[in-house]
């Protein structure tokens, strides 16, 4: 019995692939997004526990969601100035949001005073301006600290809830990705 090697890629599924989808998109593609690879990872399985375990999802959270580039949304869903998107990933949340008709930033979703959530729930959304439900504290979309309320409270120092957390649009595909570390470089991306 003669055995019968594939070409590297021939034995996928059958339908479009990732890379051909993105190849048929109006817009210009960003060239890893494009790479493909054949590389043989090995065939063991992966074990159910990966998927069940806490102390798994627990790892992944600590090494890899709070220090990964995270897709957050498309330019889609932000099409008017105010329109946000909250993105939750294990106890981390950003909002991305449009602050004016050429400009999208990302903020932590998190009040600098007391840690509650600016925004609750997770999708697309509109808001005029970020309001901590807590105490009051305002911050206006471009992430400038308005006011606290109460009005009467004028000595009140601002606080500093600047974009922390960079939104880089990828080469222009629509794609917005976050990342909890403000250092952190998106391109040229470095696969696992």
């Amino acid at each position: 019995m003669t055995e019968k090697t594939a070409a590297p890629g021939s034995a996928r599924a059958p339908g479009h692939t990732v890379a051909s989808t993105l190849a048929d998109d109006t817009r210009q593609v960003t060239p890893p997004l494009m790479e493909q690879s054949f590389e043989f990872l090995g065939d063991e399985d992966i074990p159910c526990s990966r998927y069940t375990s806490r102390a798994f999802a627990d790892l992944e959270t600590e090494r890899l969601w709070g220090r990964s580039w995270q897709w957050a949304c498309r330019e889609e869903h932000l099409q008017d100035v105010g329109d946000n998107y909250v993105y939750n990933i294990g106890p981390y949340s950003i909002i991305v949001i449009r602050s004016e008709e050429d400009n999208i930033q990302a903020f932590i979703n998190s009040c600098s005073h007391r840690g509650t959530k600016l925004l609750g729930g997770e999708g697309a959304g509109y808001s005029p301006q970020l309001t901590c439900p807590f105490h009051g504290w305002t911050w206006n979309i471009k992430g400038n600290w308005n006011r606290c309320r109460p009005s009467g409270i004028s000595r009140m120092p601002a606080p500093r809830h600047t974009a922390c957390i960079r939104s880089k649009p990828s080469y222009g595909e629509g794609l917005f990705f976050s990342t909890w570390i403000p250092t952190q470089s998106l391109w040229p991306i470095t696969w696992m």
